[in-house]
């Protein structure tokens, strides 16, 4: 009995200390024998003074003046907007609605800031991260240094969603245009890149709806599309496609296969696959699981125009070959070209006649003036001139 006595003596003292405080949650009333709820709890220096309506005030120099309901908590934590939330030293929680949790740390009107340091002064906006800054309305920024604009989503360390609608995500990742999107370490769409994508380790995306895909692709032309490692489309709805392809500054150019590049404006799609697949005057593709040849030729026609001498003809060379003077032309190794390959002689000459022989020797025929022969290879294993068919004489025009 004399413990139980003893202890309720201590929660008297207790009660009386409590009451005493500032900023006390509830205390005992000493004259009515009751405990007594504090419906304005607060603690800590200056908090007595800085309290607002029915909120919580806790830490030195803390302060809810002004609030309804807030709650400030930390040594020089605010939260002086209505409903708002401040906890951590020197955190701000003003407007209403607002939360910031965290050092040092800001938030605005229905907004969420955590983190040393961090901002949330968009409206609706939610800031996580040390320094992370998310200053448009509605905007999300996530990371270390992240920072984003109106309806904007940055999250990464140094991600920087300048753009209005804009993402980006990754290290130091930059969207800088309005609806443009840039994911991977330093991605970047610039200040130029409306509504674009770049999306890989160091690509670039500053053309207006461009896309670049891939590490360090870059299509810097409005509508180009880079896809591959170190691609480029730099020309006006250019394509590059493939690891190294480029467009290599051509208008209107299309670069598919790894380092492709079309030379001219006369060569503007430029294709770089297998060799194998180009043989002679062909080039084998599949469409729809079957096996074709395209006809593919360097040039069509050639004019030679000089003296006697000999032309050697290749698996590339021009099937349709004019002379203007007397010549010797070798027809190439069957083993070099395919069957079907044709090679085509005019002799536009007012009296010089034109030989053509197989490469191997064996027979030749003679293409006398104003009159054209037709050479067509009939078998890769033969040799001579039986290989190829010889179709002629047709007289020119």
């Amino acid at each position: 009995m004399t413990r139980f006595f003893l202890f309720l003596a201590t929660l008297l003292l207790l009660g009386a200390c409590v009451a005493a405080q500032d900023g006390a949650v509830s205390a005992y009333d000493t004259v009515s024998g009751t405990l007594q709820t504090v419906l304005t709890p607060r603690w800590g220096a200056g908090t007595q003074t800085n309290s607002g309506t029915d909120t919580i005030t806790y830490g030195t120099n803390a302060t809810t003046l002004g609030s309804t309901q807030g709650v400030a908590s930390g040594a020089g934590a605010s939260a002086t907007g209505n409903y708002s939330t401040a906890v951590g030293p020197g955190t701000s929680a003003n407007l209403n609605w607002g939360t910031s949790v965290g050092s040092g740390c800001t938030s605005g009107t229905e907004a969420f800031a955590g983190g040393t340091s961090a901002s949330a002064m968009g409206y609706e906006s939610t800031a996580l991260g040390f320094i992370a800054n998310a200053y448009g309305d509605r905007s999300v920024s996530i990371g270390p240094i992240a920072s984003s604009a109106t309806e904007a989503v940055a999250t990464g360390q140094g991600a920087n969603a300048s753009g209005v609608r804009s993402i980006a995500h990754g290290q130091s990742a930059r969207a800088g245009a309005e609806g443009a999107m840039a994911m991977g370490v330093s991605a970047d769409t610039g200040t130029t890149g409306q509504f674009s994508i770049a999306h890989g380790a160091y690509s670039v995306a500053t053309g207006v709806s461009s896309g670049a895909f891939g590490v360090q692709a870059r299509a810097t032309a409005s509508f180009a599309l880079a896809w591959g490692p170190n691609s480029l489309a730099d020309v006006l709805s250019g394509i590059a496609h493939g690891v190294n392809a480029t467009t290599n500054g051509i208008a209107g150019s299309v670069a598919i296969g790894p380092s492709a590049s079309p030379l001219d404006v006369a060569h503007a799609f430029a294709l770089a696959i297998n060799p194998a697949s180009l043989n002679s005057q062909t080039l084998g593709v599949t469409i729809n699981g079957g096996a074709y040849l395209v006809q593919a030729y360097a040039s069509p026609l050639l004019v030679s125009t000089t003296g006697s001498g000999t032309t050697t003809l290749t698996a590339s060379s021009s099937p349709t070959q004019v002379f203007t003077s007397s010549r010797t032309v070798v027809l190439p190794a069957p083993s070099t070209v395919q069957p079907g390959t044709e090679f085509r002689v005019i002799n536009l000459s007012n009296s010089a006649s034109v030989t053509v022989q197989p490469s191997s020797g064996g027979g030749s025929k003679t293409v006398l003036k104003n009159s054209s022969w037709t050479f067509v290879c009939l078998s890769t294993t033969g040799s001579g001139i039986t290989a190829w068919a010889s179709l002629g004489p047709v007289a020119a025009a």
